[in-house]
C-alpha cells in the first residue's frame, strides 16, 4: 500500500504513517522521504541535531563574548541582561521538561505496543498448529468416508448378485434333484473322459513348471525394483518416496518449485546469481517472501540488492510479482516501504554519502564540548567582572548624579543599583504585525484574526520576548517571517482557546531570531 506523503515538502519535514507505525523525514538534497527508524537515518538525524546544537552553541558563545565586553564596561547593564536571560532560561527549561516528559510517555507506549507481538506469537503458533492437525484429521476422515461408502456400494451390488445366484441355484437344484439318474449316467461318461485326459498331465507338466518358475522370477524382480529404485508415475513424473543424489543435480527449467513445510540444507553457503559475471551485473539479487497485508492483499517482503544503484533494500509492501522477471524491483515503487530491522547495529565505519558519519558526530560533539567549555570559562570571567564592578566605587566608572552615558546604549526608565526596568511595548494588531525592537525588547500583542509577523527592525544581539494573547473568540494563528528559526524547522502551534496566553522567547544573533515556546501560560 502506497504512502500518502505530503505534497511540496520542505527539508526536515516529518510525516507519520499510522498503518506501519513509522515516522519519515524529508531530505531535500536527495528528494527522498527517509524512515526515522532506519539506523543510518537515525544517525544522520542525530548528526543534524548535533550540528544544530553546535551552531546554536557557537551563536551563544558569540553572544556571551559580546555580553562580556558590555559587562566589563558597564556592570549595571550587564546585571539587567543577566536577570532577563535568567528569566528566559527558566522559561526554556520549563518547556524542555514538559517536552521530555511527553517523549518518555510516548516512548513507553511504543515499547509496550512493540512487545505485544512476541507475547501473542506462541498463542498464534499453537492455534495454527492445532488448526493444521485438525485439518489433516478432517481430510483423513473424509477419505475414509469416501472409501467406506464405495465399499458399501460394492458390497450391496455383490449381495444383489449373490441373491440372484441363490435363487437360480435353488431352481437348478430342484431340477437336478428331480433327475439325478440322468446326471449319474452322465457322470459315468465324464469320469471315463477324465481318465483319458488325466494321462495328458505328465506331458504338459514340464512346460507348466518352466512358466511358473519364470513368473516367480519376474515377480521377485519387480518386488526388488519397487523397493530399491524410485518409481516415476506418468504423466507428471512424480517421485514416490525418498531420493538421495550423490552427484551434482542440475535443473534446466526457468523456475523450480519446492512444496514443503521446511527446507533443510546441510551446505554452509547459498550461491545466488551465478550467471551475473563480468560486465553483466543486470540482475536484482536477494530473497522475497509473500504475505497478506491488513487489507487482505498479497504483498511481498524481502532483502534485495538493486542492480541499478548496487545498494541493498530491506522492504515490505511490494505489490507486484518478481518471479517472472528479477530485474523489475524499483526502490520505493509499487508499494515498497522500508522494513524495520529489530537488531543492535555495531560499527566503527558508517559511511553516509562519501564521508564517515561517526567521525561527523564525534567531531560535532568535540566542537560543541569545546564551545561549552569556552562559554563556561567566559561565564566565570564575566561573573568575576560583575563581582568586581559590584564592589568598586561607582564613581570610578564615571557615574554622576545617577546618570550613565555610554556610546551605543540607550537606557530609559529609572535605574537604581541592582534594579533595571526593561522597556516593554504593545504591538499594533493588524494583518501584518510589525515589531521595532529598539522600542522594547519585550512586546505584547492580542490577536483578533489570523496574522503574519514581519521581520523585526533594528535587530541587535540579545534576547527578545513576545507575549501573544488570543481575543475572546480564539482560534487565531500566526505566520512567521523567514528570519524566525524553530527547532527542526517546525513553527509552534499556538493555544487557540479564547483569551489564553502564550510566551515566545528569542535569541538574536543580529540577523536571525532562534525561538522557543512556552504554551498556555496562566
Amino acid at each position: 500500500m502506497a504512502l500518502n506523503f505530503p505534497s511540496s515538502p520542505v527539508d526536515g519535514q516529518i510525516y507519520y504513517d499510522p498503518v506501519q507505525g513509522t515516522r519519515y523525514y524529508y531530505e531535500a538534497a536527495s528528494y527522498r522521504w527517509k524512515s526515522m527508524q532506519h539506523p543510518a537515518t537515525i544517525i544522520s538525524f542525530g548528526y543534524q541535531v548535533a550540528n544544530a546544537a553546535f551552531t546554536h552553541a557557537n551563536a551563544a558563545y558569540n553572544q556571551d563574548n559580546t555580553s562580556y565586553a558590555s559587562i566589563n564596561s558597564n556592570w549595571t547593564v550587564t546585571n539587567a541582561l543577566y536577570t532577563l536571560t535568567n528569566t528566559s532560561y527558566a522559561s526554556i527549561n520549563s518547556n524542555w521538561t514538559v517536552t521530555n516528559a511527553l517523549y518518555s510517555v510516548a516512548n513507553a507506549a511504543f515499547d509496550a505496543a512493540n512487545n505485544v507481538g512476541p507475547q501473542i506469537a506462541p498463542t498464534y503458533n499453537t492455534a495454527n498448529a492445532a488448526f493444521i492437525h485438525a485439518n489433516a484429521v478432517y481430510t483423513s476422515s473424509n477419505i475414509n468416508y469416501i472409501t467406506t461408502n464405495a465399499n458399501y456400494n460394492t458390497t450391496n451390488v455383490a449381495y444383489t448378485f449373490a441373491n440372484a445366484i441363490h435363487e437360480t441355484t435353488t431352481a437348478a437344484y430342484a431340477s437336478i434333484n428331480s433327475n439325478w439318474t440322468v446326471t449319474n449316467a452322465l457322470y459315468s461318461v465324464a469320469n471315463s473322459a477324465y481318465n483319458s485326459a488325466n494321462n495328458v498331465a505328465p506331458q504338459i507338466a514340464p512346460a507348466y513348471n518352466t512358466a511358473n518358475a519364470s513368473y516367480s522370477y519376474a515377480n521377485a524382480s519387480n518386488t526388488y525394483a519397487e523397493s530399491t529404485f524410485v518409481k516415476l508415475t506418468a504423466p507428471n513424473q512424480t517421485i514416490i518416496g525418498d531420493i538421495s543424489i550423490t552427484g551434482n543435480l542440475t535443473f534446466r527449467g526457468t523456475a523450480e518449485t519446492i512444496s514443503s513445510n521446511n527446507l533443510i540444507i546441510g551446505d554452509s553457503l547459498i550461491y545466488l546469481a551465478a550467471n551475473n559475471y563480468s560486465g553483466t551485473d543486470i540482475l536484482d539479487i536477494g530473497w522475497v517472501a509473500n504475505y497478506g497485508n491488513t487489507t487482505g492483499a498479497n504483498v511481498h517482503t524481502g532483502l534485495i540488492r538493486d542492480f541499478h544503484d548496487k545498494e541493498y533494500y530491506l522492504f515490505n509492501g511490494l505489490d507486484i510479482e518478481l518471479l517472472a522477471n528479477n530485474t523489475n524491483f524499483i526502490p520505493y515503487s509499487n508499494g515498497v516501504v522500508n522494513a524495520i530491522l529489530n537488531a543492535d547495529v555495531r560499527t566503527s565505519n558508517l559511511i553516509l554519502g562519501t564521508a564517515n558519519a561517526i567521525n561527523w558526530i564525534r567531531s560535532s560533539y568535540n566542537t560543541a564540548n569545546a564551545v561549552y567549555t569556552s562559554s563556561n570559562a567566559n561565564y566565570v570571567v564575566s561573573n568575576s567582572a560583575f563581582a568586581l564592578a559590584n564592589t568598586t566605587n561607582a564613581h570610578s566608572y564615571g557615574i554622576a548624579n545617577g546618570t550613565i552615558t555610554v556610546n551605543n546604549i540607550a537606557l530609559s526608565g529609572n535605574i537604581n543599583p541592582g534594579t533595571v526596568n526593561v522597556t516593554g511595548q504593545t504591538l499594533t494588531d493588524a494583518n501584518t504585525i510589525n515589531w521595532d525592537v529598539s522600542l522594547g525588547a519585550v512586546a505584547t500583542v492580542t490577536l483578533a484574526n489570523n496574522r503574519t509577523v514581519a521581520a523585526p527592525t533594528n535587530l541587535k544581539v540579545g534576547t527578545l520576548i513576545l507575549h501573544v494573547y488570543q481575543d475572546a473568540t480564539g482560534s487565531r494563528t500566526l505566520t512567521w517571517d523567514s528570519v524566525f528559526k524553530w527547532p527542526a524547522g517546525v513553527a509552534p502551534v499556538l493555544t487557540t482557546t479564547g483569551s489564553r496566553h502564550d510566551v515566545l522567547s528569542f535569541v538574536c544573533d543580529g540577523s536571525y531570531l532562534y525561538g522557543s515556546y512556552l504554551p498556555d501560560v496562566r
